[in-house]
This record gives structure tokens, sequence and C-alpha cells, in this order.
């Protein structure tokens, strides 16, 4: 698991996958968001 604090933010993460090489295309499918604050959440949208 991976928690990482963006000012007040918190947002938790597992990573799925480790690559040396990656496009940003797929970059999704290397982590699953476990919990993440609503203004992170508005932020995404």
């Amino acid at each position: 698991m991976l928690e990482i604090r963006f000012g007040s933010r918190l947002g938790r993460y597992q990573i799925t996958d480790v690559r040396e090489v990656v496009r940003k295309e797929n970059a999704a499918e290397m982590y699953r968001v476990l919990e993440e604050d609503e203004s992170i959440l508005q932020a995404r949208s």
C-alpha cells in the first residue's frame, strides 16, 4: 500500500504492477485506488 498526502488531502493506493517502461495510457493499470479524500475525487473529474 502506498499512502500519499497532498497538503491536507490523503490518498491510499495499492500497487499492482511494477514495470521499467510504461506508456501513460497504461499507467492506470498499475495501481488500484483504495481510498481518496472527497477533494481528490473532485479534482479527477
